[in-house]
């Protein structure tokens, strides 16, 4: 009963965050709604909500907030010609909080270039208002190689392909995980069915695609000891590079090889162990792992939020009871462990 009665409190959250998104009629209306998301994204995990209920919750709600950004930006019909995805977590549908932005716009022929530049900074310029900032790696639909006719992403695309440089892999990663928000699906339909039809039979390929996987460290040494950081990191341990990219990007490599088109790690995941490419039994503990350090990163953000501090990815062990430590020993144990299927299965030994 007790848990019935908060599921009723959620939905009553989510029908009112919604009323507020759908009645917004100015960018500083629906500021108040996003602020309230925030602060109900926080409730859930106060009530002990899990991370990937959460996760969908919050990306139905930003699915919402980037239709009325468009729809107080332009009208239907223009945006029958285009399509609007976001990328990287946001794509994946792992991002819980509010952080930069990762979107991308393909286009018809329909526009001009200049109306085509002028749409893509009016959204960006309203989601700077809503309180996401700017991508650092400029991977917004402002930067030309993320903002244009479907023609001109196929061919990127392809460029990248034939040319499988670092940083041509990463910018074939990001396209991997989009999801189309707003618009015309069918335009990114058309693209990433463009890019899995035309990627390389080449194993090399996707070894070197891969290859990130082995860039950091998993914090756990010789007889199984935490490998904490020191000085301004002191006891500390990088949750995300220490356990969540490899995780991610080697499912994503593995997905990217067989041609799976679901963006999120944990579908990923079961469609490799449906395809045999992963046992079921790792496949399930990998997911368990996925949750449980997802789940630790959340409580450190939270932290920091209700603290007003810059928010990052580094958990204090010391705050981590005993139980909690043995569980995040074994799961740096199941992530060398995937490390090590990665390196075996796409010989990453005879790449570097």
């Amino acid at each position: 009963m007790r848990w019935a009665g908060t599921m009723a409190k959620i939905r009553a959250w989510e029908s009112e965050i919604h009323q507020r998104i759908q009645q917004a009629t100015t960018l500083a209306e629906l500021v108040d709604a996003v602020n309230q998301q925030a602060s109900w994204v926080q409730s859930l995990f106060a009530k002990g909500m899990k991370v990937r209920p959460v996760g969908r919750l919050t990306r139905k709600l930003d699915r919402q907030i980037f239709q009325k950004v468009a729809d107080l930006l332009t009208t239907p019909e223009w945006l029958n010609h285009l399509c609007i995805l976001v990328m990287g977590s946001e794509g994946r549908g792992e991002q819980i909080f509010k952080t930069d932005q990762d979107n991308a716009l393909i286009a018809d022929d329909h526009f001009s270039a200049e109306e085509l530049h002028r749409f893509c900074h009016a959204f960006t310029d309203a989601l700077l208002q809503l309180g996401y900032p700017a991508c650092p790696g400029q991977v917004m639909m402002t930067n030309p190689r993320w903002g244009c006719r479907l023609a001109e992403f196929q061919n990127r695309m392809l460029s990248w392909m034939d040319n499988p440089t670092p940083d041509h892999l990463l910018q074939l990663a990001i396209c991997y995980d989009a999801r189309a928000v707003v618009g015309k699906v069918a335009l990114f339909q058309e693209a990433r069915d463009f890019f899995l039809a035309h990627l390389p039979n080449d194993p090399t390929f996707y070894g070197h695609f891969a290859m990130p996987v082995l860039a950091f460290k998993t914090p756990l040494g010789i007889f199984k000891r935490f490998i904490v950081g020191k000085g301004k990191q002191q006891g500390q341990i990088d949750l995300k590079r220490g356990g969540l990219f490899p995780i991610v990007h080697g499912v994503r490599s593995l997905a990217l090889e067989q041609r799976l088109r679901d963006p999120n790690t944990v579908r990923r995941i079961r469609g490799l162990m449906r395809k045999g490419v992963l046992d079921r039994a790792f496949g399930t503990d990998l997911i368990e792992t996925f949750d449980f350090i997802s789940s630790l990163r959340v409580q450190v953000k939270l932290k920091q939020l209700a603290n007003t501090s810059p928010t990052n990815d580094h958990l204090l062990l010391s705050t981590l009871g005993r139980m909690e430590r043995e569980k995040l020993r074994d799961c740096f144990g199941q992530v060398n462990r995937f490390k090590q299927l990665i390196n075996h299965h796409f010989r990453l030994q005879m790449l570097q």
